[in-house]
């Protein structure tokens, strides 16, 4: 149980760092950064960060979750942590996509403000010839 101080924490994705080679079945690492908005300690207490595919700039249903880290530690009120995860894309089709990153993903860390959780970042992807077509 947590006790009631009147401050909580409050989550916000500030940057989403994604390469711009992104290509279909090859490993790459995105990196973040999330701020505490809040006016209380983000204390110690572990969550879930989360990479999904989209269609569109919202997270629903149909997206496809690439990858997600466990990530601890304290962050003040003002304060801001860094992230990454390392995703690889499904076979799909060539062109535009949205790499949606939701911080705090299972609520499992208690904050002001969920919708300032999940950032979209438009990403073209690459899709490699297969080697017959070399």
């Amino acid at each position: 149980m947590l006790d009631d101080t009147g401050a909580f924490s409050d989550l916000k994705v500030t940057a989403l760092n994604v390469p711009g080679d992104l290509a279909v079945g090859q490993p790459s690492s995105i990196t973040y950064t999330v701020s505490n908005a809040g006016d209380g300690l983000l204390t110690g207490a572990s969550r879930q960060d989360a990479a999904y595919l989209s269609d569109d700039p919202y997270l629903d249903a149909q997206d496809r979750l690439l990858a997600s880290a466990v990530v601890t530690g304290d962050v003040a009120a003002g304060g801001t942590c860094q992230g990454a995860v390392t995703v690889t894309l499904p076979a799909m089709k060539e062109g535009v996509c949205y790499l949606i990153l939701s911080v705090n993903d299972q609520w499992q860390a208690v904050e002001w403000h969920r919708l300032n959780n999940e950032y979209a970042t438009a990403v073209k992807t690459i899709v490699p010839a297969p080697a017959a077509w070399t």
